[in-house]
């Protein structure tokens, strides 16, 4: 990510608060963050929005390494494009979803676009989702994509935490007055 110093301030801000709002802790989140890096920006996705989405899956302990390979597949995937593989283009039209549209609104509104993409996987009835995740987003992808899809009602709480300037603003300044 290229942040200036205040947009440092205001992700960790966002980490802070997601860490004192939900299971897990700060550390791990920023660390998923951290892995993730400059792709999230690649791919469309707000540095805040890969924080909600770490938040969301390292609270059901999934570790950060492999939370961050299933948050970049997740990325990679959604914003391949015409360049998606057979598999992902067969999985994407079993979800009823284009593609190139996909690609093109994950860089309008990503949010939106990956919830999407995650409640047309709810919708697949169990026994074909595991086979329709791993054709979009890899084998190896599957434990970290898998607590996205039973906690969706988490996610959409945590891109509203980390939209919500009102709710992270000063979270590290406020903790560290109440430990001071």
């Amino acid at each position: 990510f290229k942040l200036t110093q205040e947009d440092v301030v205001v992700l960790a801000d966002k980490i802070n608060y997601l860490g004192n709002t939900g299971p897990a802790n700060a550390k791990k989140i920023s660390d998923i963050v951290t892995r993730i890096g400059p792709l999230g920006g690649v791919a469309g996705v707000a540095s805040g929005e890969i924080a909600a989405m770490g938040a969301t899956i390292a609270g059901m302990g999934v570790e950060s390494e492999i939370a961050s390979t299933g948050i970049k597949n997740f990325m990679l995937s959604l914003t391949a494009g015409n360049s998606a593989t057979k598999a992902q283009k067969q999985a994407m039209a079993f979800l009823k979803l284009n593609p190139r549209k996909l690609a093109e609104d994950m860089q309008k509104d990503s949010r939106g676009a990956m919830l999407k993409v995650l409640d047309s996987l709810a919708k697949v009835p169990k026994a074909k989702q595991a086979a329709v995740m791993n054709a979009l987003f890899g084998k190896e992808s599957l434990s970290a994509i898998a607590p996205l899809l039973t906690n969706l009602d988490l996610l959409r709480t945590n891109f509203d935490r980390v939209a919500d300037a009102q709710e992270y603003g000063g979270s590290m300044q406020k903790e560290y007055a109440s430990r001071a």
